[in-house]
Formats: structure tokens, sequence, C-alpha cells
């Protein structure tokens, strides 16, 4: 067939588009000599009722493409000439010799304001499944209205395409001759990205994928965001599913996190975040996992930080023996300046060697207690009082709060109180907060929920530490072990100081805390 026509199909990208039971396949053709007024697609088409038809699209442009801002459509100014192809491929079952110059045209009349010109309908329009005056509608070109008036082993009949269109991509309602399919460039590629994703600063190899095999993750980022998400996490989400090979991972747009591949190779750490967002753990309103209700019940609202997990080497400025910390980039000032997603994205990251040496449930705690770190950060951030965060968690805080509503208010008195404690600069601003909030008693009642999965009932912890002829303290209960855990970060904060230094609970701390690595299962099935 390529020879008979003289042209070369190419070996990249085909664009599928499916309509009910309707479905077609374009593919970039290209000759020997390239000519820049025009290029040409072939377009495979196979009804609902399994008819297989083919056509050469050939576009002689006038100007250059003008892109609409939404579903994937084009405006051109262009004559478009279709030729009709006895397409007969015996090897695959498929043959077809045409007979008249009726091409179907899907449209669609949707624009964001009300206000836009009908377009030839593209994918994210026809999975949209709009209804009312937005739905799709079909039109007919007008070789239509003549049946059987074309030979289809004429190569050289150019069918009722050959005729002008002001619009050739279709986007009037009028009947010209227009194609229903996305335009491929020379390499196969669609490059064309519209509506929520159009502002993205998109390569051409993102936007090749997005529109080929990439589609199931345009989709998936333009329903989290038309349902409200952020636009920074979504970029970073795209990152994550993009398949470069850089920055890879898994995103859960529900919960807003996302994983990192470090943590998506670390068959305990993953086992362990997967345990903390297992369906079975639900809040009081049974609509959410643990890992969202450890935040719901924290701050009595739904959980405001987006979060990326990662597994890396923790700054040599933070000191030795940092078992993981909580980042992110943030100038009120100048909100672009540090990052490509100031504030709105937290990161924690967790030390490769406390990983490899941990145990499940001190992965657990850890995890818990850095989700706290980044919610407390994302509300400082969004509240005004934090005008600045570093890579390295420094911030600076401001007095000039947004606060509305009563609780938004105590949290800003409290935060306010603990990062200038006795009027000096408190690095322990955010652990001493995590005290007063009674948050250290909720990661305790977190810590016995996730027992109950994490726990090897052939090794089992409780017995581990109570028959141990070395226990200081004790015997003790579940509870009061996972107590005595939680204090784990913690041990600067002025509670701590105040209550536990010094005294013989100090040392019961101690010993559990050591216990909690010890005589605890470092396997997460």
């Amino acid at each position: 067939m390529e020879e008979e026509y003289g042209f070369t199909i190419s070996s990249g990208i085909v664009n599928e588009i499916s309509y009910g039971n309707a479905v077609t396949y374009t593919m970039f053709v290209s000759r020997e000599e390239k000519d820049p007024s025009f290029f040409e697609n072939i377009v495979v088409s196979v009804d609902e009722n399994n008819v297989t038809s083919a056509v050469l699209v050939k576009y002689n442009l006038n100007s250059e493409i003008v892109r609409t801002p939404h579903d994937d459509s084009y405006i051109m100014d262009a004559e478009i000439q279709i030729t009709h192809i006895d397409y007969n491929n015996t090897e695959s079952k498929i043959s077809f010799q045409n007979e008249g110059d009726c091409v179907t045209i899907l449209m669609c009349p949707w624009s964001p304001d009300g206000t836009g010109e009908a377009h030839v309908a593209g994918q994210s329009c026809i999975d949209a499944n709009r209804t009312g005056d937005d739905a799709i509608y079909t039109i007919l070109s007008d070789g239509c209205s003549n049946p059987g008036g074309g030979d289809g082993n004429d190569s050289n009949d150019d069918g009722s395409g050959s005729e002008t269109s002001e619009h050739g991509s279709g986007s009037s309602t009028n009947t010209s001759s227009t194609p229903s399919w996305p335009v491929l460039d020379e390499n196969g590629c669609n490059t064309t990205i519209k509506g929520l994703l159009s502002d993205w600063d998109l390569s051409y190899d993102e936007k090749c994928w997005l529109n080929s095999n990439g589609r199931d993750v345009k989709t998936a980022l333009e329903q989290y965001l038309i349902a409200g998400g952020n636009d920074a996490f979504a970029q970073l989400a795209f990152e994550a599913l993009d398949q470069d090979g850089i920055d890879d991972g898994e995103v859960d747009f529900d919960d807003e996190i996302i994983l990192d591949q470090t943590i998506l190779s670390n068959p305990k750490v993953l086992c362990v975040l997967n345990t903390l967002r297992a369906d079975s753990y639900v809040n009081t309103n049974n609509d959410n996992t643990l890992f969202n209700s450890i935040i719901d019940n924290y701050f009595g609202s739904s959980k405001s930080a987006k979060i990326k997990f990662e597994i890396g080497n923790i700054p040599t400025q933070l000191g030795n023996g940092i078992d993981a910390f909580t980042y992110t980039d943030y100038n009120s000032t100048s909100p672009f300046l540090l990052n490509l997603h100031p504030g709105d994205v937290m990161t924690v990251r967790l030390n490769p060697t406390f990983v490899q040496n941990a145990s499940t449930l001190e992965i657990a705690l850890t995890l818990i207690h850095e989700s706290i770190h980044a919610e407390l950060f994302d509300r400082g951030i969004q509240l005004g009082l934090i005008t600045e965060a570093t890579p390295l968690g420094s911030v600076y805080l401001s007095l000039n709060s947004t606060a509305q509503t009563v609780p938004n208010m105590v949290f800003n008195g409290l935060m306010t109180q603990y990062y200038n404690f006795n009027g000096v600069f408190n690095d322990q601003w955010n652990h001493d907060l995590m005290i007063v909030l009674n948050y250290r008693t909720k990661m305790t009642q977190n810590l016995l929920s996730i027992h109950n999965d994490l726990n090897d009932i052939n090794n089992d912890f409780l017995s581990n530490v109570n028959n141990d002829p070395n226990i200081i303290g004790g015997p003790y209960t579940l509870n009061q072990i996972m107590d005595y855990i939680t204090w784990h970060g913690l041990d600067q904060t002025q509670e701590y100081i105040n209550t536990i230094n010094g005294t013989p609970e100090e040392n019961k701390a101690d010993y559990l805390i050591n216990a909690a690595r010890s005589k605890y299962t470092h396997n997460c099935n």
C-alpha cells in the first residue's frame, strides 16, 4: 500500500480515539521529498458494524495551526484533501474498498466559559461524556449527500475534502469535509495540551506521552484538578508518573501522597506505609483511612498537607543520628524563587541507615510523627505565620496571621508562644506544639491501632518485653509501652525536660524506646 500511494507510515505513536463501538487509528505519513506547506495522516476507521475504511488526509496549510484552550482540538486555516484508499490487508483479515466520499465528524459544542465555537471533539471531550446542550454530536461531510459518487480505486481522487474550509479542523458547525481525528506531527505525536494542564511547562516528549501512552495519567490529573486539587501537587504527581526514570513513583490522589521510587523499592517501609493507608482503618465518620484520620483527629479538620515520602541522606548540617526530617522550600515574598512548587508539597525524608536498622513499629511512629510536622508546617504557611522555610527545616515566623476562626486563632497563639518560648528562639517549637496539643497521646492510640497488624504473634512484642530478665520497671501493659515509646524524638521538649528528664521515668522511656527496636519484629507482610 505504501508503494502504491508513495508514502511511508511512521513507526511512531498510533493515536487511537474511541467513541461508542467505533474507533479510529491515526498515523503520521511522510514522503521522500518533504514540504513544510502540508502534512499528511492516514486514518483507519472501524465503525460500530466492524466495517473498516481508510483515508489519506492531506492538510495544505495556509497559516500556522491555532490551538483551542480546551479539549485537545485545533483550528486550522487549511485546505484538506481526502483520498480514499483501497485498504486490503488479508493478513490481518481487514478488507475495505470505499464507495462514496462520506466522512463522519464528531463535534463538541462545549467550552469552559460557554462562548467558544464548536470544534472537532478531542479525546478529552469524548471522555467527559457531557449531556444536554454540551453533548457531542455528529455531522457529515458534503460527500454524504452523494453516496456512491467516488471510485475507491482511484488514488488521485481527492473526494469531498478538496474544497477549502475556513477552519480546517472543524471548529465551526458547518459541514465542511473535516476529519474528527487529532493532527499528528512527523514523529506521530499530538503535542497539544488543553484545559487544566495547558499552562504547565511541559517538554515535547512529555506532551507527546500525555496524549498517547499517558492518557490515563492525563485523565487522572485533570479529574484531580477539576475536584479542586492543588496544582503544585498535580505537577509533582505528573513527575512521579511520567515514566521518564527521574523522580518516578506512585501517587495517591485521595490522600494527596506521593511515594518516591526509593520508598517503592523498600519492601519494609512500603508495607508499613500501606498498612497505615489501609482502608480497614477508618475515622469516626467512617470515610477515611488511618493516615488521613491521624490528621483529622489531631487538627479537628481534614488533612491539608500534600506529602512526598522518600528515603535519602540527611543533610550533615542537621547533625548525626537523625532518623528523618520534614522540609519544604517557601518564601512568602518570592514564592517561586526557591523551588518549583514552594510550600505546597512537604517532603518527608527517612534516613536509609535508620530504615535498615529500624523495626516496623519504629518506622510507623516516624511516619506518623513526620506527617504531623508536615501538617504543622503547612498550616503555619496557610495562616501566614511562616514567612520562609528552607530545605534544612529552618522557619521564620510572622505575627501577622490570617486566622479567622477560633481554632486557627488558638493554633496561631500557641505556635507563636512556643516559637519564642521565654522570649528567645525555640528550635523545638514544632515538638512543643505536639505536646501541648495532645498529639503524643494520639500517637499512642495510633500505635496501638497499627500494632495489631504489625506485631508478629509468634514473636510477640509485649511478651518479649515483660519476659526480659533485664527489664527496667514493668511489667507493662501495651498501652504503657506505646506511651513511653512516643517520647522518642520529643526528649528536648519543655514537657520532657520538666517531667521526665533526670527521673526514674527517663530510664523506663529509654529502655522501652530501645525495646521497640530490639524486641519488635523487623518484618512486615
